[in-house]
């Protein structure tokens, strides 16, 4: 989004803007990933206007007390005391702040919106540098990130198969993995299972019941609801399985069964699931 503007700045007016990044790892901050994007192609673009000369533009981020630090330095004219004294202020209405100090008021509420902030220094002739500070995501997420795991090694499965083969295999990948499973061999079996006991999830041959399989499966999210449903099934190619994920449960898990294939689908369901209770209105940027 930036490189346009430094290519018109650059190209046939005899100077060169040199950025340069220094992106140090910086752990995760709770947002809105467009916004500060936006913010920081706002500022950069102001910081290629500013250098009519040329010069020197640096993008370094770094972790340091609590916050993520985003650091925007230019070489250029630097911004007037006039107009630095009121551009955190979003309905600053002076002609001097019109064209980069309403962009740079609107940063600083977009920044605020964020619970960060914006520290400007600049001098006449000499440049800019520009500190932006994002708190960093509280340490809650990786607490229940392990509640999720110890969640999840408890977590219990019904497989509804007639396969002798394939249903005690899978019982015994699941249970190697930590799960508890228990097994059905026909669709009424299993359902009577679901009203006795509850259960995290479900892989059921729903071609057991035939034509009937989109009702097995509407009865299975009545008796339990919430818990997901994988539908053991045969397909002959992608087309035909995209068209029965819809109404057949939240996965399909093709035959002939690659059984690590199969163990991960569950495992990433299972996740998303556990995650989702966990933290239900929350992003991570």
């Amino acid at each position: 989004m930036v490189a346009p503007h430094l290519k018109q700045a650059t190209e046939g007016h005899g100077k060169q803007i040199h950025l340069k990044t220094y992106l140090r790892s910086v752990s995760p901050t709770m947002g809105d990933p467009e916004a500060i994007r936006d913010v920081l192609c706002h500022m950069m673009i102001n910081a290629v206007k500013a250098m009519a000369k040329g010069g020197e533009l640096y993008l370094t981020t770094e972790e340091n007390a609590g916050n993520a630090h985003i650091y925007l330095q230019d070489t250029g004219m630097g911004i007037p005391d006039r107009v630095r004294n009121r551009i955190a202020n979003p309905f600053g209405t002076a002609k001097d702040i019109e064209r980069d100090g309403i962009g740079l008021s609107l940063a600083y509420a977009a920044v605020g919106e964020h619970q960060g902030d914006i520290e400007v220094t600049s001098k006449k002739g000499q440049g800019t540098v520009i500190n932006i500070r994002l708190p960093l995501a509280a340490d809650e997420p990786k607490t229940k990130t392990n509640l999720v795991r110890a969640k999840l090694r408890d977590a219990r499965i019904l497989i509804i198969e007639d396969e002798d083969l394939t249903r005690e295999l899978l019982s015994q990948l699941l249970q190697n993995r930590g799960f508890m499973v228990d097994g059905a061999v026909s669709i009424p079996e299993g359902l009577k299972r679901l009203k006795r006991r509850k259960y995290d999830f479900i892989v059921a041959n729903v071609r057991l019941a035939g034509t009937l399989g989109g009702m097995v499966v509407h009865k299975m999210n009545t008796l339990a609801p919430g818990v997901p449903v994988a539908a053991l099934g045969v397909y002959r190619d992608e087309d035909t399985r995209q068209r029965s994920r819809g109404p057949e449960g939240d996965l399909v898990i093709k035959r002939p069964i690659d059984m690590n294939r199969a163990l991960e689908q569950i495992s990433e369901v299972l996740i998303h699931r556990l995650r989702q209770k966990a933290h239900p209105s929350r992003n991570v940027v």
